[in-house]
């Protein structure tokens, strides 16, 4: 009876053993919801934990698409490369233009990480050391709501506007990023299906869908990969920006790709490699920031 007893026992230390070891997937978590009755729309992530018990660094990873076209599949290229690296991810969806335009994106972006800092302790992670990841059009989203955040302006995807921004990236990485929409044509229609007309017709609408419009010292630390031979987003926008930041007090770094455009960079390995790096020195190491605290 005793060796019964003792086997039993050794069985579950090894089944705890090997559920602490392995990594934990929780699809298609619902984290936000627009709309009422046969209308509302579920809005979902994927989570992913990587072994242990945490409190882990967490990253948001947003999808490209022009605002207009994929899923939170779509980032499960570098989803793999975080949790091997210790991180926890959150890759979410969001609606899409142009039946949603903007700034729907950019409040889904905004209520996934409010979502993910209420929620925290649920899945083993650290509210204070939360980053976001995305390309192109996802790049554009989290580096806004970076950048929006630190500024004094009220952006209009806040709906309660005594609360501001009071949950924050703590750091970004973004990818193949268009930077600024305030000095595209007047009368283009390029961007009419997301920005709902034309910069003539909207001029605000396309500034404050411009990250380059919130330059702030407060930024938090950013992280830029770029195609050098990029021509669907040019570089130079975000070289601009990145100076800008760098004049005004903010951390930037910036890693362009040789002989790669924008799809090709999005599928490169050691560019999230090295945006991985930076994330390490800024969110593995330091959790005594109360910056990104509510």
């Amino acid at each position: 009876m005793q060796r019964i007893r003792s086997t039993a026992i050794l069985v579950a230390w090894l089944g705890l053993a090997l559920e602490s070891s392995a990594s934990q997937s929780h699809p298609d978590v619902v984290y936000a919801r627009r709309g009422e009755g046969a209308d509302a729309i579920e809005l979902v992530a994927d989570i992913e934990l990587p072994p242990g018990d945490g409190p882990f660094p967490a990253v948001i990873c947003v999808h490209g698409g022009a605002w207009r076209l994929g899923n939170k599949q779509h980032m499960s290229h570098v989803v793999p490369q975080l949790v091997a690296r210790g991180y926890a991810t959150m890759a979410i969806n969001y609606r899409l233009a142009p039946a949603h335009p903007f700034p729907a994106q950019q409040q889904d972006c905004h209520d996934a990480l409010r979502w993910l800092h209420r929620n925290a302790s649920r899945y083993k992670i650290d509210p204070q050391r939360i980053a976001g990841l995305g390309y192109s059009a996802g790049g554009q989203m989290v580096l806004l709501e970076a950048l929006a955040a630190a500024s004094e302006e009220t952006p209009p995807w806040i709906t309660d506007t005594r609360e501001r921004c009071k949950v924050r990236f703590r750091a970004v990485v973004a990818g193949g990023t268009p930077c600024d929409f305030r000095n595209l044509p007047l009368d283009t229609r390029a961007l009419a299906y997301w920005l709902g007309g034309t910069r003539r017709e909207f001029a605000e609408r396309y500034r404050v869908a411009s990250p380059a419009a919130f330059v702030s010292g407060d930024a938090p630390p950013i992280h830029f990969f770029h195609g050098e031979q990029d021509v669907m987003v040019p570089r130079t926008g975000m070289l601009d920006l990145a100076e800008r930041l760098r004049q005004a007090g903010a951390a930037v770094q910036i890693d362009l790709i040789p002989d790669h455009g924008h799809i090709t960079t999005f599928f490169h390995r050691p560019a999230y490699q090295g945006a991985i790096d930076f994330l390490d020195r800024h969110l593995q190491n330091d959790t005594d920031d109360e910056s990104a605290s509510e």
